[in-house]
């Protein structure tokens, strides 16, 4: 197991060689230098939030204690 561990290592080693090599072709100029976008975007509503509101307010209320006493009449 330890021998097949220091394999692994050794090939995502090679492997990190070899990409730090591909990136390094690519030469940016100053002004295609990445930068940081300050208040260009405005967060925006999840639509998934919203449906799992929706989803949990359609299972709010009494309606659990409505069922139970039906349960005890049966």
């Amino acid at each position: 197991m330890v021998e097949e561990s220091t394999a692994a290592t050794n090939g995502l080693a090679d492997q990190v060689t070899m990409l730090r090599d591909l990136i390094g072709r690519f030469k940016l100029q100053p002004a295609m230098a990445p930068r940081l976008v300050v208040g260009a975007v405005k967060p925006v509503v999840s639509p998934a939030r919203a449906l799992g509101r929706k989803f949990d307010n359609s299972f709010s209320g009494n309606a659990a204690i409505a069922e139970k006493a039906d349960w005890e009449e049966f």
